[in-house]
């Protein structure tokens, strides 16, 4: 598909003077979309011509199209053409207060402009770390670095190795659903 282009035609006003009027895309390419539309092609296939058109506005530019899910909980990637294997492997975007950038914009009902969506920590995840801190595969030096990244992150060092569900199951299952927000039923497990 042909880079959009922005164009300034002339409209003429009631006086009869001409005047110009911008827009974000040309007529030949929203005409293309619709073609698309009403050919009745994939939603995928739409979207991602879509997000073409936005990338061509800047040079370098990506841009990914989410979403929700039936309930609305969860914002799916539908469309990342300038990241290849972005969108199978991305996974969802929860919509709360305080998650990545769309999630939240969906959440408050408002736009949320983030410059760098690499080095922004102002909308992070919370996040829960269960950690076996005997694990010869996964140090512990792995989960602080998580709680680095992500500074409210709640980190659990629990006494075991590699296998930490099937020793601590239950001391787990605590821990998330506390997390959750749900009542635990006290757990025989205990950690360090």
């Amino acid at each position: 598909m042909a880079r959009a282009v922005q164009f300034t035609p002339e409209v003429l006003s009631l006086d009869g003077s001409a005047k110009e009027e911008s827009r974000l895309f040309s007529t030949t390419s929203v005409l293309n979309l619709e073609k698309l539309i009403f050919a009745g092609s994939p939603l995928s296939e739409v979207l991602t011509n879509i997000a073409q058109l936005v990338e061509s506005r800047a040079e370098g530019m990506s841009c990914t199209i989410w979403i929700p899910d039936q309930d609305g909980k969860e914002l799916h990637c539908a469309a990342a053409p300038s990241l290849p294997g972005f969108s199978a492997s991305v996974g969802t975007m929860a919509v709360c207060p305080k998650g990545a950038s769309c999630g939240t914009a969906l959440y408050r009902r408002e736009s949320v402009y983030v410059t760098d969506i690499l080095t922004d920590r102002s909308r992070q995840p919370r996040m829960l770390i269960l950690w076996g801190k005997n694990d010869p595969f996964f140090t512990v030096e792995g989960a602080k670095a998580y709680q680095r990244d992500i500074p409210g992150a709640e980190l659990h060092l629990i006494d075991t190795g590699h296998f930490a569900l099937e020793d601590f199951g239950g001391f787990i299952a605590e821990r998330m659903r506390k997390f959750l927000g749900q009542s635990a039923a006290p757990s025989a497990a205990t950690a360090a």
